[in-house]
């Protein structure tokens, strides 16, 4: 895969110096990170769009219980009163249309001329839409749930996972966590950031 993707350019590092220190500490990205990053945001954003004004209600519809609210074909075929097949069959036009509508622009962000790179880009993509799409009430209670049926105390993932004291208790009352609390707590039990309880095991 590495032959598909350039290291971020030198704009986009600059870019990101002016936000990011770039002492490689501890929880801190360095500006090659955060310009790694960025690249995944504004994916995510032009997504947003595509979804909007490219895909048919029920096209839309699928995409954003299937993708974004992480529930299975199954779940989303009972919650939009369709069957299974008419819900794979959306998804499929819409991960076509959309590949369509946002291929160029992969291309173009990560200067390269392969379509192989389109796939795995709008991935993250929208992974990065599926977590800011996430209701912290939804994550409180998926850590809640996580932490219980493993047999956790507050205290132990607290400290397993590297968050300040009371900030779990914090969290599954409802607190906003923050993107690094969230991408401590999604590591930690291995869970993709989009609030489903559903393990990367699980998803494989």
């Amino acid at each position: 895969m590495n032959e598909y993707y350039d290291y971020p350019t030198q704009e986009e590092i600059r870019e990101a110096t002016k936000i990011c220190c770039g002492r490689c500490c501890k929880c801190v990205e360095t500006p090659v990170e955060y310009a790694w990053r960025a690249r995944d945001v504004e994916m995510s954003d032009l997504l947003r769009l595509a979804v909007e004004n490219e895909l048919t209600a029920a096209e839309k519809d699928a995409v954003s219980l299937r993708w974004f609210e992480n529930l299975s074909n199954r779940e989303t075929a009972l919650r939009l009163g369709v069957s299974e097949s008419a819900v794979s069959r959306a998804l499929a036009r819409a991960e076509a249309k959309l590949r369509k509508a946002l291929g160029y622009a992969v291309l173009y962000q990560h200067n390269v001329n392969s379509n192989a790179i389109i796939p795995a880009a709008l991935e993250r993509a929208r992974a990065v839409r599926a977590a800011k799409l996430m209701k912290a009430e939804n994550f409180a209670r998926q850590v809640r749930n996580l932490r219980v049926s493993r047999g956790y105390s507050e205290s132990q993932v607290e400290k397993y996972a590297g968050l300040g004291r009371g900030r779990v208790r914090a969290v599954e009352n409802g607190a906003s966590p923050t993107a690094e609390e969230t991408a401590r707590l999604c590591a930690f039990f291995a869970v993709e950031p989009c609030g489903a309880g559903i393990t990367k095991e699980e998803r494989q």
